[in-house]
């Protein structure tokens, strides 16, 4: 069953069309106690979810509105009009940790409101699953003053965070990029518009994915690897797959949107030995398990069974004496290479 939910959030980022956090991450509520219909107590939203409704809001044919108070859904009864006070629909993304976020261009007279001090929250109008409380379409959004969740940002005390993430579109470039693009034939608007869409598939900023993770540095530290001359190559492999995954049939500067797997198909646990050969490999962990996932489907089992010694093996080690353990660190290096492998084949 589908109904309306409505959440305010305070307004960011008000140096010019400024982004604005929209709905937040992970389980949250109303301050007047919604959702009470949904058996949790709680609405719901992760990358996965947040992916399909920005598909839903870039693919629609016109821009969703945000009004002032919820007009829009009240003019049908109060009779008064409904004025926007702006629009959204391509400038959305979703940012791991703090929720879904949209650039609207606002009108003039918004945002002389908004400098004002006159509105300070954002509320989000949406569509959710009673039994899971899961968003599945927004609807559109409002400005108004009493906000329906605690802790939100608000519209007029952001301009400090405007740098926390914009998505691929406002990183300066590397010379790594530059080099990649121009061998690509891809001038530099255009590969910025396909690093934003990029980051949005990832459900991460352009910052977060070329950094150096906690594992990538603490191999590098064990193995004597120089970190620079890996992150350069890291910015090498992320700019190719950003040049080569654009939609040639849109003949716009946009990527397909890729879903994250669901929590259940998303097996996170990773071995030492994978995660070193991911690294030579230049492969992202996350990159890395998705493949394994998709290599597990084709061989019809569990990875543990896969990365597991059979009977066979285990008679044979008895036999020749040889170390289990380092037998069993070979055969899940020998695995891993072959899941990068045949993944790119």
């Amino acid at each position: 069953m589908s109904i309306k939910g409505f959440t305010s959030l305070s307004l960011a980022s008000m140096e010019g069309n400024g982004w604005q956090q929209l709905l937040p991450a992970g389980y949250f509520s109303a301050v007047d106690g919604r959702p009470e219909d949904v058996p949790s107590g709680k609405w719901f939203l992760d990358a996965y979810h947040a992916n399909q409704l920005i598909l839903k809001v870039r693919s629609a044919i016109n821009d969703l509105v945000i009004d002032y108070e919820h007009q829009t859904l009240n003019t049908g009864t109060n009779g008064q009009p409904a004025p926007a006070a702006g629009w959204f629909k391509s400038d959305i993304e979703w940012r791991e940790g703090s929720g879904l976020w949209i650039r609207p261009h606002w009108t003039k007279r918004a945002l002389s409101h908004i400098r004002q001090g006159e509105y300070r929250f954002l509320s989000a109008v949406f569509n959710y699953d009673s039994a899971t409380g899961i968003p599945l379409t927004l609807h559109s959004a409002a400005l108004v003053n009493k906000p329906g969740i605690d802790g939100m940002q608000s519209v007029d005390a952001l301009s400090a965070q405007n740098t926390i993430l914009q998505s691929g579109l406002c990183s300066a470039l590397s010379p790594e990029e530059h080099e990649v693009a121009l061998k690509a034939n891809v001038t530099i608007e255009q590969y910025q518009k396909y690093r934003a869409v990029y980051c949005i598939n990832k459900g991460k900023n352009w910052e977060a994915l070329k950094d150096l993770t906690g594992d990538e540095k603490r191999i590098i530290n064990q193995c004597g690897v120089d970190s620079l001359s890996y992150q350069q190559e890291k910015i090498k492999k992320l700019a190719s797959d950003v040049v080569s995954n654009p939609d040639s049939t849109s003949g716009a500067a946009s990527l397909k949107l890729k879903y994250p797997l669901n929590a259940s198909e998303m097996p996170h646990s990773i071995s030492p030995e994978e995660v070193q050969v991911a690294l030579k490999s230049y492969v992202p962990q996350q990159e890395y398990l998705k493949k394994r996932a998709d290599y597990c489907a084709r061989q019809g089992k569990e990875w543990a069974s896969l990365s597991s010694l059979t009977s066979v093996e285990k008679d044979i080690i008895k036999v020749s004496g040889l170390d289990q353990q380092s037998y069993l660190r070979t055969k899940i290096s020998k695995l891993a290479e072959k899941i990068i492998y045949s993944a790119t084949r």
